[in-house]
Order: structure tokens, then C-alpha cells, then sequence
């Protein structure tokens, strides 16, 4: 008798231990992403914490080496209609800025330039641009990178942010902001 209800028992160990390591999965491969605010642009890169929805430590590392490359005069790519437009400098490229969701397609090829890439930036001008989601397991190239900004000149959250950026390195993270377009 002792073994019939010992063994329901185990069951119910296993499958808690199943589900357990199926969250942890799920957790362990989404990055993170965080909203920033015209302030936090306004103030220097030391003192980036005020507004934005950044709570860990390591979030707020974070937030300043992003701003800090963010806001420097860095070698930059501009890419508008799948075409580069410009590159800022002869030295090799960390920034790299999209004008629009169209010319995502770019990245899927083998492309040298970006491989030095720490910041990518997306405009999305429309609630439809969400639509072009931005797979990276399709992306060549981006081997360094480190932060992606996402500026909306819409209204946008965070869950959509993470519906239109999809299998992205959990090392990544993701900053946006919505913004009035001017």
C-alpha cells in the first residue's frame, strides 16, 4: 500500500520539475526591454536613471553604455529602403541606424561592414511597421552587437517591442521610446 501512494507522489515531482525548467526556459531567452523618455536624452549619460522603467543594476549599466554610445559622434551606417544610404566615417561602423521596418531585409546578407555594429536603430513611423517583425535568427553579420533602440512615433509598448523583435540574443537589449514626430 505504501509504494501505490508513493508513486502518485513522484508524478507530481516530476511534472513540478518539467514545469519549472520549461519557465526558466522561456525566461531565459527573452532580453530585456525598457521604455526611455525625452528626459532621460536631456541629461548626461552618468545620470540616465531617472524616468525610464529600469530597475536591476545591471539594467542601469546598461542604459549608460547605451547612451553613451548613443549620444557620441559614432561611426554610424544609414539604411533607408533596404539601400545604404551613408556611411559617417572611413573607420569601421558601431551604429547603425534603419530610417524605416521596409529595409530590415538588408541584414540577411553576409555584409562586412556590420560586423563591428553594438547599436542598431529602428524608426517605426506607424502602428503598421510593427507588422515587419525583425527575425534575427535570419540575420547575418550583427556578431557585436549589443543594444537595439526602437524610437515610435506612436504610441507602443513593450509587449509589442517584443512581438516585433524576435529571436534576439538574451545579451541584447532593447530600449524604445515613443516619440511625436516632428
Amino acid at each position: 500500500m505504501k509504494s501505490i501512494a508513493v508513486l502518485p507522489s513522484i508524478k507530481y515531482v516530476i511534472i513540478s520539475f518539467f514545469i519549472l525548467l520549461s519557465i526558466n526556459q522561456l525566461t531565459a531567452q527573452s532580453s530585456s526591454v525598457y521604455e526611455l523618455f525625452e528626459e532621460d536624452f536631456q541629461q548626461s549619460p552618468s545620470k540616465n536613471t531617472a524616468k525610464s522603467s529600469i530597475s536591476s543594476k545591471s539594467g542601469v549599466n546598461a542604459k549608460q553604455a547605451f547612451f553613451t554610445l548613443k549620444t557620441g559622434l559614432k561611426p554610424t551606417i544609414y539604411v533607408e529602403n533596404n539601400v545604404v544610404k551613408k556611411v559617417s566615417s572611413n573607420t569601421v561602423p558601431l551604429i547603425l541606424k534603419y530610417e524605416n521596418s521596409n529595409s530590415l531585409e538588408i541584414l540577411k546578407e553576409n555584409n562586412s561592414l556590420i560586423k563591428k555594429v553594438e547599436l542598431l536603430t529602428i524608426k517605426l513611423k506607424n502602428l503598421n511597421d510593427l507588422n515587419n517583425q525583425f527575425d534575427f535568427s535570419s540575420i547575418r553579420g550583427l556578431d557585436n552587437l549589443k543594444y537595439i533602440y526602437i524610437q515610435c512615433n506612436f504610441n507602443c509598448t513593450a509587449n509589442q517591442i517584443s512581438s516585433f523583435i524576435l529571436n534576439v540574443d538574451p545579451s541584447v537589449t532593447i530600449f524604445y521610446m515613443v516619440s511625436n514626430p516632428s
